[in-house]
C-alpha cells in the first residue's frame, strides 16, 4: 500500500515539473494536457480519476498588469482531476499545474498521494467534465485544447514563464 502511495507522489512531481507551456499538439504543456497526462498514469496504477474545471479571472493571477491587459478573454477556464484515494474513501483534488521553477510567483502544488493539493487558480466552483450522455468523461477519450505558439497573448505568456523560471 505504501509503494503505491509513493509511485503516486512519485508521478505526481514528474507531471507537475513538466514546464508549464501553451502549445500546439506536439508543444501542449498547458493545465489540461498535465491533468489528462496525469490521470492516465494514475488510472494504470489502479486509480479512479475524473477531469474536473473551473472559470478564473486573469486579473485574480499574480502575472504582471501589462500581461493580463493582452488577455482576449477576462475570464478563462482551468482543467485539473479529482482523484479517488481508496485509503480515504473520498474523492481529492489534484492539480499539478504550475511547475516548481515557478515558486516566485505562483503556490506549487505538493501532494501527498492521499489528500487535496492547492487549486491553481483562485476559483469559487468547480464542474465535472461529461460526455453527452451524462457520464464521466474518461482521462483517455478527453480531447486536449490545443493553443496557437503565434497568438499574441500565447506567445507573451509563453515568454513570461520563460523568464519567470530562470
Amino acid at each position: 500500500m505504501k509503494k503505491n502511495i509513493q509511485l503516486r507522489i512519485k508521478l505526481f512531481q514528474a507531471i507537475r515539473d513538466i514546464p508549464y507551456y501553451l502549445g500546439d499538439e506536439n508543444t501542449n504543456a498547458s493545465c489540461g494536457a498535465k491533468a489528462k497526462l496525469l490521470g492516465e498514469l494514475l488510472e494504470t496504477i489502479g486509480l479512479k480519476c475524473r477531469l474536473v474545471f473551473c472559470y478564473f479571472k486573469w486579473k485574480n493571477t499574480p502575472l504582471p498588469k501589462k500581461l493580463i491587459q493582452k488577455t482576449p478573454h477576462e475570464q478563462a477556464s482551468h482543467l485539473f482531476l479529482k482523484v479517488y484515494s481508496p485509503e480515504r474513501k473520498k474523492w481529492v483534488i489534484v492539480d499539478p499545474t504550475w511547475d516548481s521553477k515557478l515558486a516566485s510567483y505562483f503556490k506549487i502544488s505538493r501532494w501527498n498521494g492521499l489528500s487535496d493539493t492547492a487549486i491553481a487558480v483562485p476559483t469559487k466552483r468547480i464542474y465535472y467534465l461529461k460526455n453527452k450522455k451524462g457520464k464521466f468523461l474518461s482521462c483517455q477519450k478527453f480531447k486536449v485544447r490545443n493553443f496557437d505558439p503565434t497568438d499574441s497573448f500565447t506567445k507573451s505568456l509563453n515568454s513570461w514563464f520563460k523568464k519567470a523560471r530562470k
